[in-house]
């Protein structure tokens, strides 16, 4: 599978301007859109792979607002079988990431730089 992603001017997407879960959500959302055949990652496929993180910091966030993060889970991934797919040779199909991931990328570089910050952000809403 090939994976696309370019933030302002085509410049490449760095590991080091990300916390490792936020990373690792990046890395899976390309992952569940191919597995649901569909040819974009968007919001829901990143939505999906932060809620999947058992004690990410998505789910306490989202939990501490007063939001069910598993029934979010369940919605979204219903939402995502909605969605056009590919048909055929899912290895052959090239997935593209949409200008909303690079955006909430470009945001989460901004606010969350480290993880420390992203922590200090939960202990805030957390008072």
């Amino acid at each position: 599978m090939a994976t696309q992603a370019s933030a302002s001017g085509g410049k490449r997407i760095s590991q080091n301007e990300f916390t490792e879960k936020a990373w690792q959500s990046i890395i899976a959302a390309p992952d569940i859109a191919q597995n649901a055949s569909q040819q974009i990652v968007d919001t829901e496929h990143l939505f999906k792979a932060l809620l999947e993180q058992p004690n990410g910091l998505a789910r306490r966030i989202l939990a501490k607002a007063g939001s069910n993060p598993t029934q979010l889970l369940e919605k979204t991934d219903q939402y995502i079988r909605q969605q056009p797919r590919v048909t055929g040779d899912s290895s052959q199909v090239q997935v593209f990431v949409s200008s909303l991931v690079v955006l909430w990328m470009r945001l989460h570089r901004r606010h969350f730089g480290t993880l420390s910050s992203a922590h200090a952000a939960l202990r805030a809403i957390s008072t």
